[in-house]
């Protein structure tokens, strides 16, 4: 998904050649961010995505807790804040307001 003025913009695949043609349009009208939905093309497809990301530095978000162990930034759940995963390896990205959103979740 990327944003356009204000607004998600849903960049949908059905194959894997769209993948392109979706990497093509952030190319064109740069995102501030990736939302991956979820579905059997998109998960055997994330690295793609992952890869995208880190190379673009964008944050992005997965459904899925799995993807952040193979590279992608953060993912959500039920709990959200307690599957967040912190995704080091972006030179400069401040993860300050994430952890303080996810301290009020944690044990004392």
């Amino acid at each position: 998904m990327t944003k356009t003025r204000g607004r998600p913009q849903a960049l949908g695949v059905r194959e894997p050649n769209d993948f392109d043609d979706a990497f093509a349009a952030m190319d064109r009208e740069p995102p501030e961010a990736i939302l991956m939905v979820s579905d059997s093309l998109t998960l055997l497809n994330r690295k793609r995505v992952i890869d995208y990301a880190a190379e673009h530095r964008l944050p992005a978000i997965y459904e899925q807790d799995f993807v952040t162990r193979d590279g992608g930034l953060m993912s959500y759940g039920t709990l959200a804040a307690l599957h967040i995963v912190i995704w080091r390896r972006i030179p400069g990205f401040d993860t300050g307001f994430i952890w303080k959103s996810v301290q009020r979740y944690l044990p004392a």
